[in-house]
């Protein structure tokens, strides 16, 4: 599918097929998805997915509740992707 960021409404604010940063306040923007029909944001799966996490790894208890999809959304938006963290560790593991 392509992936589209948006500012407050489906004004797409990006390029096709680029997918900016997620971030933990979207502040009336986001990213997504789109068919040229239809506009979804991202789910926290597809979020965790994208960021090279399992499924559900933000599914946890907060306040004796599972988390909301809007507070692993934020979570999500604090990260940083585990394959890029795992490619800088090589680099560094290499120049030592």
């Amino acid at each position: 599918r392509p992936i589209w960021g948006w500012t407050g409404d489906t004004t797409p604010k990006f390029g096709r097929e680029i997918s900016p940063t997620f971030r933990a306040q979207q502040g009336g923007e986001g990213v997504g998805w789109t068919d040229g029909e239809r506009w979804a944001r991202f789910t926290p799966i597809e979020m965790e997915r994208l960021m090279g996490l399992p499924d559900n790894h933000t599914l946890v208890m907060h306040k004796d509740k599972p988390a909301s999809p809007a507070m692993r959304s934020r979570v999500l938006g604090n990260s940083f992707p585990v394959p890029i963290l795992h490619w800088i560790g090589q680099g560094i593991a290499l120049v030592d």
